[in-house]
C-alpha cells in the first residue's frame, strides 16, 4: 500500500503570521516547518511559536522550529533546500505571504531549484471578506505562484564549487587530486599521464561550467592555473554544500484549495 503523502507547509514567522498560519490550517495541513529568527530571546518569536505550537497541537498538526539568520539569504536557500529535501517524499507548500525580503526570496529560490517533481508549490494568501464589526477575516484566497525553474550546476559542480571556496585559492593540479579522493571525478586513464588526464576532465566538466556561470575565475601564475572562487561562487558555496542539521521526524499521517484537499 502506497502511504499517504502529507501536506507540509513551510512558513516564516514575520509580518502577518497569524493570517498565513490560518492559511495552513485552514487547508488541513498535516505539518508546519517554521522559520524563526536565530535570537531565540526576542519576546515576539517566542510568544508566537508558543501560540502557533499550542493552535497546531490541539489540531494533531505537527509543528517543527528552524532558527535561522533572517538576513542571510544564502543560508535561507540552504535551509529552505534542507527542508524540501526532508520533506520529498510529500507535498510541499511554501508560503510568502509572511516573511521579510530575504526570507520571500530565498525561500522562492530554494523552491524554485526543486520544481521538477511537481510537489512543490510556491504559494500566498490573500484577504477575503472581512468582518467590518469585528475587523476578522472571515475567508483566506489562497494564490498559487509560478516559479520559474531555476538552472543549478549538477552535483558534482556543486561539491567541487565547495572545495574550491574551502581552499581559497587552489592550482589545477591539487584540485584534480582533491576531487578525485571526493570521488568527484572519476577519469579512467588510458595510456599517458594521469594527472593529465584528471585535469582535462576536470576542465570540461567542472572547471568550464563553473566559470561559465560566474562561480569561480581562473588566472595564470607561472606556469600554474590557479582557481579561486567569485562572490557569488562563495554565495552559492553556503547551500551547495552538506545539507544542514535538521532533524528527521516520525510521521506517518496522512494539495492547497483544488490542489488541497478538502
Amino acid at each position: 500500500m502506497t502511504p499517504m503523502k502529507l501536506r507540509v507547509h513551510v512558513i516564516a514567522i514575520n509580518g502577518n503570521i497569524e493570517f498565513s498560519l490560518s492559511a495552513a490550517l485552514e487547508s488541513k495541513a498535516d505539518k508546519i516547518h517554521l522559520l524563526a529568527g536565530e535570537n531565540r530571546s526576542q519576546e515576539n518569536d517566542a510568544g508566537l511559536i508558543e501560540r502557533i505550537t499550542k493552535s497546531c497541537n490541539s489540531k494533531n498538526i505537527e509543528t517543527q522550529v528552524h532558527y535561522h539568520d533572517k538576513t542571510d539569504v544564502p543560508k535561507i536557500i540552504k535551509l529552505g533546500r534542507d527542508i524540501i529535501l526532508l520533506e520529498r517524499e510529500n507535498d510541499i507548500y511554501i508560503n510568502i505571504s509572511s516573511g521579510n525580503a530575504a526570507q520571500i526570496v530565498g525561500l522562492a529560490h530554494a523552491a524554485g531549484s526543486f520544481n521538477d517533481g511537481g510537489n512543490v508549490q510556491v504559494y500566498s494568501c490573500e484577504p477575503g471578506k472581512t468582518n467590518k464589526s469585528c475587523k476578522a477575516l472571515d475567508k483566506f484566497q489562497i494564490r498559487i505562484l509560478d516559479i520559474p525553474k531555476i538552472p543549478l550546476p549538477d552535483r558534482n559542480q556543486r561539491l567541487a564549487l565547495v572545495e574550491i571556496v574551502k581552499e581559497k585559492k587552489i592550482s589545477k593540479s591539487k584540485l584534480a587530486d582533491i576531487l578525485k579522493l571526493r570521488n568527484i571525478i572519476t577519469p579512467n586513464p588510458g595510456p599517458g599521464n594521469a594527472l593529465q588526464v584528471s585535469v582535462t576532465n576536470m576542465n570540461s566538466n567542472i572547471i568550464q561550467p563553473l566559470e561559465k556561470k560566474g562561480f569561480i575565475k581562473q588566472t595564470k601564475v607561472g606556469r600554474k592555473h590557479i582557481i579561486e572562487p567569485t562572490s557569488q561562487g562563495i554565495d552559492a558555496s553556503v547551500y551547495f554544500g552538506e545539507t544542514m542539521s535538521v532533524p528527521m521526524m516520525q510521521s506517518n499521517l496522512g494539495s492547497l484549495h483544488g490542489r488541497i484537499r478538502n
